[in-house]
């Protein structure tokens, strides 16, 4: 995560009292899951699910906004015949779901440094 965030336009310091806001994960996750089978048994469509639930705070630790949940989801077709291809596929499917993700995270916490204190 650390590096997705910096390639989002994030900067990470070397402590939270250097931080404009924290990001604390709460919980991630990533799955894989057969959507269809071929004639052969084999998976021909897959599809990728992300999690991610987390929260931000400020230097004092208190909570900026509610937890926030990012929740992408990627289908692909499995080529039983380009098993590598498929891997490296899979492989630039997860990258991209993880940048997303990224962004959408340093959207969010734009926004909760914007918002006004209540």
């Amino acid at each position: 995560m650390k590096g997705l965030l910096r390639s989002a336009s994030g900067r990470l310091t070397a402590s939270p009292n250097e931080a404009g806001v924290v990001v604390k994960v709460l919980r991630e996750d990533i799955r894989r899951r057969v959507l269809s089978m071929g004639s052969t048994g084999k998976s021909s469509e897959m599809e990728l699910d992300y999690y991610l639930r987390f929260q931000f705070y400020d230097k004092q630790e208190k909570p900026l906004m509610e937890e926030q949940t990012i929740e992408l989801s990627r289908e692909y077709f499995n080529d039983q015949l380009a098993i590598l291809a498929k891997e490296s596929e899979e492989m630039m499917i997860r990258k991209e779901i993880y940048k997303q993700a990224a962004r959408m995270v340093m959207s969010l916490a734009q926004v909760a440094v914007e918002k006004p204190t209540r």
